[in-house]
């Protein structure tokens, strides 16, 4: 019974010693151990998106900056010549009537007929002549490859107006202001699209 004590003490004890001793961790080699991986490069950063338009758009802008300020001039100064041709129509019929009380004229049917064949002859053949002009003006710059004709056309006729503006102005004068604005314009529109020089090309021969 002793000797069983012992011995039962004996395997208790190095039960607990087994149990106690720290067992030796092996260390890794350093030439083992893989290199840890290097942190992602950040992505690069998305170039700046070009500005819309570029040369060609800003181009594009002044042709169409010019073409909207020619056609609100024109705009106005249609309603500048509307104005003016009424009141030259009430002018005119003012006088006519004040002539024919005062001085007692009488008027004949034929005599205002034949008044009116007479102006509208004049009116005719200037609209007429003038229209030649524009158009073989048209005609050249649509064969220049322009790209106007429908445009000048149509200020070409508006142009009308300003012609017979000139009866009251002076033929000379309105007329010469008129064609010298608009030859400017037309300048800047020509220019502005890339075919600098043509126009001076194509008008003076």
């Amino acid at each position: 019974m002793g000797l069983s004590a012992i011995l039962g003490g004996c395997g208790y004890l190095g039960v607990s010693t087994a149990l106690t001793v720290p067992v030796p961790v092996p260390v890794p080699d350093a030439a083992d151990v893989a290199p840890a991986a290097a942190p992602a490069a950040p992505a690069p950063a998305p170039a700046p998106a070009p500005a819309p338009g570029g040369k060609d758009g800003k181009q594009a802008r002044g042709f169409k900056g010019r073409v909207r300020s020619m056609a609100s001039a024109v705009v106005r100064s249609l309603g500048r010549v509307s104005l003016q041709l009424l009141g030259l129509l009430l002018t005119v019929l003012g006088r006519a009537g004040w002539l024919i009380l005062r001085w007692g004229l009488e008027v004949s049917l034929s005599a205002v007929r034949g008044v009116a064949r007479l102006l509208m002859s004049v009116l005719r053949w200037t609209c007429g002549a003038f229209l030649s002009v524009l158009r073989g003006l048209l005609v050249a710059l649509n064969w220049a490859g322009l790209g106007l004709y429908g445009l000048l056309d149509a200020v070409g006729t508006l142009g009308l107006y300003f012609w017979v503006v000139g009866l009251r102005l002076g033929v000379v004068r309105g007329g010469g202001f008129w064609i010298g604005g608009f030859l400017r314009e037309l300048e800047c529109l020509v220019r502005g699209g890339g075919g600098e020089g043509a126009l001076v090309t194509v008008v003076g021969g």
